[in-house]
């Protein structure tokens, strides 16, 4: 880049940085403006200004602008959200309903501009599709799904495990070994140490000092 304007950073404007020069200051800047998004370049296509028109990132970037002006509408939420945002739906006389078999509600709905936001509370209690309507015209399937918390990874520690054993009452024991010695423990804890190898070597020395004793007995 040979030279360049300053881009402000205004006050309550949603914007979020592209590319950015060395010193932290934008170079390529996202703004979102009512349903849309305005891209703002420091600089032109000018070659006396830059090369970024015929740079790698040229291309990309404008692929990118292209794919993330598409509006993307969810097809399915989670039963407990308070509430869903649908877009290109306009306010009429008739309420929208959301139904399924012979469950129907009309929800409390805001309007702004082409989209409207749908307060569900907990009315819903049942997973699958639902029918949004605006009288008996189906505008939308909507599907909502049970929150999947066995997903979640969290585990307990070790202390943390042992402690809510002993509330629950199971005894337990933690091996804390690498996988050569595990197995060898394992064998301990179901079978106990195996001591015989033990008292045959104390057989053996006991038979040498008796041998040992006859000679000198002997002699």
């Amino acid at each position: 880049v040979y030279s360049y304007w300053k881009i402000k950073k205004a006050q309550n404007t949603l914007s979020e940085p592209i590319l950015s020069f060395g010193d932290g200051s934008d170079f390529l800047k996202k703004y979102e403006v009512n349903s849309g998004a305005v891209y703002l370049s420091a600089t032109s296509l000018n070659e006396s200004q830059s090369n970024f028109g015929r740079h790698a990132l040229f291309v990309p970037i404008l692929y990118n602008m292209a794919l993330q002006s598409i509006n993307q509408q969810a097809i399915a939420y989670t039963i407990g959200t308070k509430k869903i945002t649908l877009k290109k739906l306009y306010q009429e006389e008739s309420p929208l309903k959301l139904s399924k078999g012979n469950f129907e509600i009309i929800p409390k709905q805001l309007y702004k501009e082409n989209k409207v936001e749908i307060f569900l509370k907990d009315e819903l209690k049942e997973a699958g599709f639902y029918q949004l309507k605006r009288q008996d015209k189906v505008l939308r399937t909507i599907a909502f799904n049970f929150n999947r918390n066995e997903s979640e990874l969290s585990l307990y520690s070790v202390n943390e495990f042992v402690q809510y054993a002993k509330l629950k009452g199971v005894n337990i024991k933690v091996i804390d070994s690498n996988i050569d010695t595990l197995s060898n423990n394992i064998k301990s804890l179901s079978k106990g140490n195996s001591l015989w190898k033990y008292f045959v070597l104390l057989a053996l020395i006991f038979i040498g000092l008796e041998i040992l004793f006859l000679r000198i007995l002997k002699g």
